[in-house]
C-alpha cells in the first residue's frame, strides 16, 4: 500500500506538467484525465483490504465488544464507499460527505446501543437485553433451554480479596462462558443476569447440547484455574430447563426450575 500511495503522490504533483489527472482547456474549464481515477481506484482497494481485515478480526475474536467495533467499523466504511463511488462515476455530483456523514452517525448510534444493551464490567448482553431476547422468543412460541450459572463462594472472593478481586473473577467467568459458547453453539444468546449470576439461552435445545455445554464449562474452569495465578480455586453452579415459551408464565417457570437446579448443584459444591 505504502508503494500506491507513492505512486499517486507523483502523479498528483507532477499533474500540472504532464496533464495526467486533470487539464485546464483554453477556456480555463477543468476536465479529467486518466490519471484521475487512480486516487479513487486506490482509495477503494484500501477499503475494500481493511474491510476484509476487519471482518477477519471480527471472526477470530471472542470479545462481544471487540466484535461489535469490528462490526460498527464495517459498516462505516459502507456509506463512504458508495457516495465515493457515485461522485466518481457520475461527474458534478458531489455525495461524498454525505456518505463520511452517514458512516459516522451509523457508528455513533451503534456505539449508543452497545452501550444500552451492554454488561459495563463482563461486556456481556446485560438483563435489559436479556429481556428484550426473551419478550421476543415469547412472541414467536420457541422451545428454549435456559442454562442458569452461578460463582460459587463469590462473596467470600471479595471478603477475602477484595471487590478488584471480585470483579476479575466475574470478567474470567465471562470469558470462560464466551468461549464455552463459541464451541458448543455459536448462536447461544449468554448474558449477565445480574451480580455473579449470568444466563445462557438456546433456541436449539437438546440433551446432547446440555452435556456438551456443561463439559465445555467445566473444562475452560479447569484451564482457566491451572494458568492463572489465583489466590483461590474458581468453581460454577449450573441448572439448566427447558420447554416451549407462549407467555410470561411459560418463561418463569423455565426460569425457575434452572434457578432450582443451579442451587442444588451448588449445594452439591
Amino acid at each position: 500500500m505504502l508503494g500506491i500511495l507513492l505512486l499517486l503522490f507523483i502523479i498528483n504533483f507532477t499533474t500540472p506538467f504532464t496533464k495526467y489527472g486533470f487539464y485546464l482547456d483554453e477556456y480555463n474549464l477543468y476536465h479529467r484525465s486518466f490519471g484521475a481515477y487512480l486516487n479513487p481506484l486506490a482509495s477503494f482497494i484500501y477499503i475494500v483490504h481493511v474491510t476484509v481485515r476487519i471482518y477477519a478480526i471480527k471472526m477470530r475474536t471472542h470479545s462481544v465488544s471487540g466484535q461489535d467495533t469490528a462490526k460498527a467499523l464495517i459498516y462505516f466504511l459502507i456509506f463512504p464507499t458508495v457516495a465515493s463511488s457515485i461522485q466518481v462515476l457520475i461527474y458534478g455530483i458531489t455525495c461524498a460527505q454525505v456518505g463520511f456523514t452517514m458512516g459516522f452517525l451509523t457508528v455513533f448510534l451503534m456505539n449508543q446501543q452497545i452501550k444500552i444493551s451492554r454488561d459495563e464490567l463482563t461486556g456481556l448482553n446485560n438483563r435489559r437485553e436479556y429481556e428484550a431476547h426473551i419478550n421476543s422468543l415469547e412472541k414467536a412460541s420457541k422451545t428454549i433451554g435456559v442454562c442458569m450459572i452461578d460463582v460459587n463462594k463469590f462473596k467470600s472472593i471479595n471478603d477475602n480479596f477484595g471487590h478488584e478481586e471480585g470483579d476479575r473473577a466475574l470478567k474470567m467467568v465471562a470469558k470462560i462462558l464466551r468461549k464455552a459458547c463459541h464451541k458448543c453453539d455459536s448462536n447461544l444468546f449468554l448474558a449477565r443476569y445480574g451480580g455473579d449470576e449470568f444466563v445462557i439461552v438456546s433456541e436449539h435445545f437438546s440433551e446432547k447440547l446440555e452435556r456438551q455445554l456443561i463439559e465445555r464449562i467445566q473444562a475452560e474452569v479447569e484451564n482457566r484455574n491451572r494458568i492463572e495465578n489465583l489466590p483461590y480455586k474458581l468453581s460454577l453452579s449450573i441448572g439448566i430447563s427447558c420447554g416451549c415459551v407462549h407467555s410470561k408464565q411459560d418463561t418463569k417457570m423455565i426460569f425457575t426450575n434452572a434457578d432450582k437446579k443451579m442451587y442444588e448443584d451448588k449445594q452439591r459444591a
